[in-house]
């Protein structure tokens, strides 16, 4: 598919926004504070006040325009001297906090869905006591991640002091936070962290951590760490291992002059890869693009991709920029030089990319990083650059570029980008309601029959010292419509095919209130002698009574199983278990509990050999597929039952 960039024009000029000449911007984060549906900007500066920055006129016009609210909705007076920051609804909620890091001393602000500066009596919105200790530590940055798989977000602070170096704060229930460092078995003392992402990175359900090291390779620790989740050890607590280096399983080189990490797929297999930023001189290439093998080994296919610039890098985000439902990749130089664009093209047989820079035409100022994000309704990305401004001339004014290819201020003929957004539960109240550490897949197929796969992290700390947005855009390619599948972070998945039919579209917005969970030890299986036959007993439950729905088990055995365990599938390696199957029965009580619904399958069928069965419960709701995470069992001769 054409490789043609998007062309941006400078919208600097009357937007508000502010970045003033010799300033030193550090961070910048799109996050809509105010939840009017337009994407706000909070800029850091590590030498003068914070702005947060409320979109007005983020309703399909091409050059948007915001006012700095900084003194009335972040904090109870100016936030001077910052760096890093990231949002995340740390306390469980459904409203976003800010974690900002500063000079002297860091903040945790909770939000109330409508600013940062006041919340309900008795809860002060200023959390930054639960930091304790990091609260004073000279940060650059941090990410929020779920590395217990609690629901309740954990902090990774990049730190640089001296003496404590990076810091793991885990969340007490949303209550506080404990500093778990040493007791994770992570590396105490790294003080040149530049960027940081939480992402389950080898599929095996843990939620992994990557932290890019900035300075050179090093004999001791001084490189980026792979730390690999092992789960809770004996005393409950959850472990890592650093696998950086590494030369079998999950792995990478040890690499450092990291200053950006990003997770995405690039080369359309629907796998995490890691987009990493350098700022080497004297590197021949500063992009590493490490694919998964999707067993969470790395390699840097960066050159064979076409992805090769010696240009040192500050910043880099990966965004489908053209609507060709192919990502292309953006870098910001270190110092002064054209932004760097690689256009993407091509599906998951042929991927490949070409400079486009000369195209793109972002400028050459110098930049200290970016955000992209459709800060004008139209659904394709734009991007804020932390550029100061050179001069008092509007042409001095190079920070907030517009993508041509919408326009904001018309109806489009062709709808080239959709928009999806994950958002909180209703009713409020349950942790992590925006899906951090979700993956977002849009499958789009051309005429041809050629499919273009386009996989996105929803993290929460990735960048330089930032986040990715967490409306994401994803290209269509000229059609009109794309499979959208959601993979949360309980490893349920829900399906969506998005069309001009789907409520709200091109802007979806998803929220995870019908996804089945299953029940622990929610299958048995019993031997009838009387009639030769097993009965298999599903049980899972759902937070809705799912009166509509059609309620069905995948049940699924290896491809090369025996005849004995294929048999009771029909002779099949798969059966989809419903109302229609023959000997299945379905019910459905409310939990005495309160915690919603209990659903009962059950299936008599032939009796088995010893099989081991892995199986999926499958609710479609209003024409989407909501599916669990896969379990698997045992049984044995006839009814002999293991989970």
């Amino acid at each position: 598919l054409g490789s043609d960039i998007s062309t941006f024009a400078n919208a600097s000029v009357g937007s508000g926004l502010s970045v003033p000449e010799s300033s030193a911007p550090y961070a910048s984060l799109a996050i809509d504070y105010y939840k009017d549906g337009a994407e706000d900007l909070l800029v850091s500066f590590s030498d003068r006040a914070a702005s947060l920055n409320r979109n007005l006129d983020g309703q399909q016009v091409e050059a948007p325009v915001f006012d700095d609210r900084a003194p009335s909705d972040l904090h109870n007076g100016p936030v001077v001297n910052t760096r890093g920051i990231s949002a995340a609804d740390f306390n469980g909620d459904s409203y976003l906090d800010l974690f900002i890091a500063g000079n002297t001393a860091n903040l945790l602000l909770a939000g109330d869905g409508a600013d940062f500066a006041e919340t309900d009596p008795g809860e002060p919105y200023d959390q930054s006591a639960l930091l304790g200790s990091a609260g004073s530590l000279l940060a650059t940055g941090a990410s929020w991640g779920d590395a217990g798989g609690d629901h309740f977000l954990d902090l990774y602070i990049m730190s640089r002091d001296a003496v404590l170096g990076d810091v793991l704060l885990q969340s007490n229930g949303g209550q506080g936070f404990s500093d778990v460092t040493s007791a994770a078995d992570l590396d105490v003392g790294l003080t040149k962290s530049r960027s940081a992402v939480w992402a389950d990175m080898n599929l095996d359900g843990l939620t992994d951590l990557f932290v890019g090291w900035g300075d050179a390779v090093g004999p001791t620790n001084e490189w980026s760490h792979y730390y690999l989740n092992q789960g809770e050890d004996p005393s409950g607590q959850v472990t890592f291992v650093d696998v950086a280096g590494a030369t079998s399983g999950p792995r990478i080189d040890k690499i450092g002059h990291v200053q950006s990490v990003r997770m995405s797929d690039v080369n359309g297999d629907n796998q995490l890869d890691l987009v990493i930023a350098s700022n080497d001189p004297a590197a021949t290439n500063n992009l590493f693009v490490g694919t998964n093998d999707g067993a969470g080994a790395f390699v840097d296919d960066a050159l064979s991709l076409g992805l090769a610039t010696s240009t040192p890098l500050f910043d880099v985000d990966v965004v489908d920029l053209n609507g060709n439902a192919v990502p292309d990749i953006i870098g910001v130089p270190d110092g002064a030089g054209d932004v760097v664009v690689f256009s993407g093209y091509g599906d998951d047989s042929n991927r490949a990319f070409r400079d486009a820079t000369f195209e793109a035409g972002l400028g050459s100022a110098s930049a200290f990083g970016m955000t992209v994000a459709d800060f004008n309704n139209d659904t394709d990305p734009d991007v804020f650059l932390l550029r100061p401004i050179s001069g008092s001339a509007d042409e001095d004014k190079n920070f907030l570029w517009a993508n041509s290819t919408m326009d904001g201020g018309s109806t489009p003929a062709t709808q080239e980008f959709l928009t999806v957004e994950l958002m909180p539960w209703a009713p409020a109240g349950h942790p992590n309601a925006f899906g951090v550490g979700a993956t977002v897949s849009v499958n789009v197929t051309l005429p041809s029959g050629e499919v273009l796969r386009n996989t996105r992290l929803v993290d929460a700390g990735s960048g330089r010292a930032s986040q990715g947005s967490r409306k994401m855009v994803f290209g269509l390619a000229g059609q009109e419509s794309a499979e959208v599948t959601v993979t949360w972070p309980s490893g349920q998945s829900q399906v969506l095919n998005a069309s001009s039919s789907t409520t709200g579209y091109p802007d979806l917005q998803i929220m995870d209130i019908t996804s089945p969970y299953l029940i622990s030890g929610s299958i048995n299986a019993t031997y009838i002698p009387s009639s030769g036959f097993t009965t298999h007993t599903y049980t899972w439950q759902t937070n809705y009574e799912s009166l509509n729905s059609v309620r069905e088990v995948l049940l699924e055995v290896g491809s090369k199983a025996p005849p004995v365990c294929t048999t009771p599938l029909g002779g099949n390696s798969s059966v989809l278990l419903g109302p229609s199957t023959p000997g299945v029965t379905i019910s459905r009580v409310e939990d005495p509990g309160g915690n919603g619904w209990l659903h009962t399958l059950n299936w008599n069928t032939y009796c088995t050999g010893l099989c081991t069965y892995k199986y999926q419960v499958q609710h479609t709701v209003g024409g989407q597929l909501y599916a669990s995470a896969w379990n698997t069992f045992f049984v044995g001769a006839c009814a002999d039952y293991t989970q």
